[in-house]
């Protein structure tokens, strides 16, 4: 839904915007339109998540206070071996709830998105379209062309081959038929390779680096509130991007963020070197990890508006399942990370991984998308330059 009906939903809004206003002519104004709803519907989808995972952990704290009985021991240990096999239960009931409260929301989640598909009749257009093309692409495997991609994606074929050639990969057509049809789209796969390796980063008040922080000696309640303003800090990222889109390019945008959140993390990774200066230390990490939230939302809702302008709506669908798949693939690599070394004290060798990939991340960006854009800009900006020097000759 995040990477193709809201697209489909964008087109749609601008064609009403265009029907209401009587502007057929006015082609510049209505992609305009659709650009600011698409960016505007990414950044309410953003705050939902980003607010969710604020309120989240604390309703959790109420719910579990709440079920909680005053006889549940506050000692590790336990005297009897009622006590023992009574441990534990008290909780049931918070369980439940949770469950209960998770299907619910499928419920209202499945409802909500049948209302969207069937009262947005473009939403089913592509399924339609596909199957008016089945016969062809039947006739075409009759005749024995043989093609490496799927039935569904078979009339981007030659699209691929040619992006592939950009790519410049000799063993382009040894890759899975999915991640062939990412890596064709050379407009904007490598800056989604470079998205995917942030979740390498382990600076994130994730799992990784509560256990680091308690093992400085942190109380775990001080953590929590740490993280609770770290995600606070990231919702502000939405309201940042919001304003600076006003102002520059999508693509200046993403730049800013990745240098930004770079810069951010520069500072907490110098802290792990200072560990002999305590509160030094503590408050460069935390204060790095913080502010870097906000640019790596302002960056993630800007690689998913360019994923979704620049790539084909007969392939956006798998080539943001394929994107899905390269995030989970470096977020697990950083649990790998931590399996190989589970020492506190070697925590600065897999923090140096996720730093280096922010870098990476950083190069990527800047000569797949900024640069490109750049010299596209000046070279429009040159032409049209001509054109008036010309008229003003004649």
């Amino acid at each position: 839904m995040e990477r193709d009906w809201i697209v489909v939903m964008a087109k749609k809004f601008a064609a009403t915007t265009k029907q209401k206003d009587n502007d057929e002519n006015n082609t510049s104004m209505n992609d305009e339109k659709e650009r600011r709803w698409l960016s505007n519907t990414n950044i309410t989808m953003k705050q939902i998540d980003l607010g969710c995972k604020v309120c989240a952990p604390a309703v959790a704290g109420f719910v579990i206070a709440a079920f909680q009985t005053t006889t549940t021991s506050n000692d590790s240990s336990f005297n009897t071996k009622e006590q023992y096999n009574n441990h534990g239960k008290d909780l049931r009931g918070a369980a439940v709830l949770v469950g209960l409260t998770n299907i619910v929301s499928l419920l209202v989640e499945y409802a909500c998105t049948s209302f969207i598909y069937y009262n947005i009749p473009e939403l089913n257009k592509k399924q339609q379209q596909q199957s008016g093309r089945e016969e062809e692409e039947q006739k075409t495997q009759e005749e024995g062309r043989k093609t490496s991609l799927p039935s569904s994606t078979a009339s981007n074929y030659d699209e691929v081959k040619e992006g592939s050639r950009d790519v410049g990969c000799g063993l382009f057509f040894l890759l899975p038929d999915g991640l062939q049809i990412y890596m064709g789209q050379s407009s904007i796969c490598w800056a989604g390779i470079g998205f995917a390796l942030l979740y390498l980063n382990v600076l994130t008040f994730g799992a990784l680096m509560t256990t680091y922080l308690v093992w400085r000696g942190m109380q775990f309640s001080t953590v929590g509130i740490w993280r609770g303003v770290s995600a606070a800090v990231g919702l502000l990222g939405t309201v940042v991007y919001h304003y600076s889109t006003k102002y520059l390019s999508i693509e200046s945008t993403g730049m800013w963020s990745i240098i930004f959140q770079f810069t951010s993390l520069s500072i907490a990774y110098t802290s792990l070197f200072l560990e002999e200066h305590y509160l030094t230390s503590l408050a460069m990490l935390i204060g790095g990890v913080c502010l870097s939230r906000v640019g790596l939302w302002v960056f993630d809702i800007s690689i998913t508006q360019l994923m979704q302008e620049r790539i084909p709506e007969s392939i956006r669908g798998v080539t943001g399942g394929v994107q899905k798949s390269l995030n989970a693939f470096f977020g697990l690599l950083a649990f790998v990370l931590g399996i190989l070394f589970p020492s506190p004290e070697d925590f600065y060798i897999y923090v140096s991984a996720g730093y280096s990939s922010v870098a990476i991340a950083l190069i990527l960006y800047t000569f797949s998308i900024f640069l490109t854009y750049k010299r596209e800009n000046t070279t429009t900006t040159n032409q049209q330059y001509r054109y008036q020097q010309e008229e003003l000759r004649v």
